[in-house]
């Protein structure tokens, strides 16, 4: 039994492993079916930023699909690379209970990172799968320091349930869901439709924000829509996430007479907080399509521009002399009136 499931694992590993290689590397890689007709073709321009391997089994393997640690400890599976070993029926379950294609990519990444941590233990997929849903499946190292083992026990009451109501066709069953708040979900739904390049980067970059950016997100987009409900117009709010990320999120009404925040915007913020990583966001405030739906990711190491700093010196005047037209001397513990959501003393009173 222990051969047989060795080598469906490592047979399927080593198939997916080579695709993934001759994706990664070849300078056109193109993929036919049995008639030798070419189905897709993967170069330079098309070819993706990430490739996972996923061996699908017909069987449900158990613990042994999980604990990819042991056929690694005897030589059976690379010591760099991992795939997920997942049965055809529990990737049915998963696949209909996430919501969006970045929830799906956002558990693929963590059931990965899974593999790193030889201390962590679970019987079943779904058990994993359940503790995603409710708590993220998020483990670091400094969480399992001097920690022996890490158990995930059986935890699919609310999958069991939600698949029995639906085999017996009860009215709206509640479906389990990702632990995240409606406002934050509409958000990424809102963002795949864009279509914008690289969504799947911001949306999973979203996602795995911490608690405590988590509740900032979210916190900020209830008061973006109430501002929005009050006045129909535009509004935006922005966070710095450590020193890498700056996030700009605009909600917008129906009305387009307030400014809109824009691409100079945000480069001009990066530039400000030498942040090497911007993203915007700009989405209807009911999370609704909408026709000037973007996202944009903004990239590049500061380096200084003179024009740059021309620039921002005029647009901190600016808002300085609005501010103080309006209310007076700038404390540094205000929120910033250039409108980032910042306080002063970290925007632009640096």
């Amino acid at each position: 039994m222990a051969e047989e499931i060795a080598r469906l694992v490592v047979e399927g590993f080593e198939q997916g492993y080579a695709a993934k290689q001759y994706i990664e590397t070849a300078e056109s890689a193109s993929f036919t079916d049995e008639g030798g007709t070419t189905q897709i073709t993967f170069d330079s321009t098309t070819r993706p930023r990430a490739t996972y391997t996923i061996n699908v089994t017909l069987s449900a393997l158990g613990p042994a699909a999980i604990q990819l640690n042991a056929l690694k400890a005897v030589g059976l599976l690379p010591a760099n690379q991992f795939a997920w070993s997942v049965s055809i029926n529990d990737l049915r379950v998963i696949a209909d209970i996430c919501e969006t294609p970045s929830e799906f990519l956002f558990y693929l990444q963590r059931r990965l990172r899974f593999n790193l941590f030889e201390q962590l233990r679970g019987a079943d997929e779904l058990d994993l799968f359940a503790y995603f849903l409710d708590q993220g499946l998020f483990f670091d190292e400094a969480r399992f320091k001097g920690v022996s083992l890490f158990s995930v026990g059986p935890n699919t009451y609310d999958l069991d349930r939600f698949f029995t109501e639906l085999e017996n066709a009860t009215p709206n069953p509640a479906k389990p869901r990702l632990a995240i708040s409606s406002d934050f979900r509409n958000l990424i739904k809102a963002i795949e439709r864009t279509n914008c390049d690289g969504l799947s980067e911001i949306t999973l970059y979203l996602l795995n924000l911490d608690g405590v950016y988590h509740e900032q997100v979210s916190t900020n987009l209830a008061l973006l829509r109430k501002k929005v409900s009050e006045d129909n117009l535009r509004h935006h709010s922005t966070i710095v996430v450590g020193n890498d990320v700056g996030l700009t999120v605009e909600l917008r009404g129906n009305d387009a007479k307030a400014e809109p925040v824009d691409d100079r915007y945000c480069l001009l913020k990066k530039y400000q907080l030498k942040i090497p990583t911007w993203l915007f966001i700009s989405v209807a405030a009911d999370f609704q399509p909408a026709k000037h739906d973007r996202a944009a990711i903004f990239r590049g190491e500061w380096k200084f521009d003179a024009a740059m700093e021309a620039v921002l010196q005029k647009f901190r005047e600016h808002k300085l002399q609005m501010a103080a037209a309006n209310r007076g001397k700038i404390g540094r513990n205000d929120q910033c009136p250039c409108g980032s959501g910042l306080k002063y003393k970290k925007c632009c009173g640096r």
